[in-house]
C-alpha cells in the first residue's frame, strides 16, 4: 500500500504520525518507507520527471505528459516563482508535445489514438483540453490547430446526435 498524508508542522519539536497495520499483517515482514517533503510543490516537481519520461507515444499519453507541464508553468507564473532550469525543461517538453500533436493532427482536424489513425472524438476533446491548458499557461499554441479540432469535434458530435435521434 501507498498512503499519503499532508499537513503543516507548526511545532518541529513535537510531531507524531501513527502507522497502524491491520492485524492480518505481520509487523516483521515487509518494509516501511517514509518520505518527508518540504511542500506539496516539491512532490509535484518530483513527479514531473515521471510524466515527462513516460514511454508511450499515443496521442492520449502525449497530452497526459504535457498537461502537468503546462499547469506547472502556469503556477510558476501565477505565484511569481522563478526557476530558469525548470522553465526551460517545461518549455522543451511542451515544444515536443505540441509539435507531435501538430504533426499527428488529421486533415479533418481531429486526432486518433495514434498518428495517422481515424479521428476519435474522445481523443480530440482531450487534446483540445490539453492545448487550452497550455494556452492558458501562456504557451503559444496555434489557434488554427484548436479551431480545426473544435470544428471536427462539433461535426462528430452532430453526427452522433443525428444518428441517435429518432426520425
Amino acid at each position: 500500500d501507498t498512503v499519503a498524508t499532508s499537513g503543516v508542522i507548526d511545532d518541529v519539536s513535537a510531531t507524531i504520525e501513527a502507522i497502524s497495520l491491520p492485524s492480518r499483517y505481520s509487523d516483521v515482514d515487509g518494509t516501511l518507507s517514509v518520505q518527508l517533503d518540504a511542500s506539496l510543490a516539491d512532490v509535484t516537481l518530483n513527479s514531473l520527471d515521471y510524466v515527462s519520461n513516460y514511454p508511450h507515444q499515443c496521442i492520449e499519453q502525449t497530452v497526459s505528459r504535457f498537461m502537468p507541464n503546462a499547469v506547472t508553468l502556469a503556477a510558476l507564473t501565477e505565484f511569481g516563482l522563478s526557476n530558469p532550469e525548470l522553465e526551460v525543461n517545461l518549455t522543451e517538453a511542451l515544444d515536443f508535445a505540441i509539435n507531435k500533436l501538430k504533426m499527428d493532427q488529421n486533415s479533418d482536424g481531429g486526432w486518433g489514438w495514434f498518428g495517422r489513425m481515424t479521428s476519435n472524438s474522445y481523443v480530440t476533446a482531450y487534446a483540445i483540453l490539453g492545448l487550452l491548458e497550455a494556452q492558458n499557461a501562456g504557451y503559444p499554441v496555434d489557434a488554427e490547430m484548436i479551431e480545426n479540432a473544435v470544428a471536427y469535434l462539433q461535426g462528430a458530435l452532430a453526427e452522433n446526435i443525428n444518428f441517435n435521434t429518432p426520425n
